[in-house]
């Protein structure tokens, strides 16, 4: 990505996107990192998708009223990839900054 494609991402991710854990029986560790933005706009998770490389981009099934606007997701469950993003987002991260050092630092600690 470039400088601002990283701003822009780090932007939409802030207003829009979540870094979680959740329990994977698939890692050696117990844990794993999914980064998601969702949004109603599917060019714009489409456009996560093609500046970084990485992820899927799928329509969001919700249980709510017709009138709601369909919604896409823009996902990411590969911890390599999750990594050079957060990476890259970091320096212009501030709602989510903290989410960002937190996966680095366990990643970091688990890549040594």
């Amino acid at each position: 990505m470039t400088e601002a494609e990283a701003a822009w991402l780090a932007g939409f991710f802030d207003g829009e996107g979540s870094l979680i854990t959740y329990p994977s029986p698939r890692s050696k560790y117990g844990t794993a990192w999914a980064l998601s933005i969702p949004n109603a706009h599917q060019g714009a998770v489409e456009k996560c998708r093609q500046m970084t490389g990485a992820g899927t981009v799928r329509r969001r099934l919700r249980v709510v009223p017709v009138h709601y606007k369909p919604q896409w997701l823009w996902e990411i469950n590969s911890q390599r990839n999750i990594a050079s993003i957060v990476r890259q987002m970091l320096p212009y991260l501030v709602v989510k900054r903290q989410a960002g050092e937190d996966f680095l630092t366990i990643w970091s600690d688990i890549q040594e």
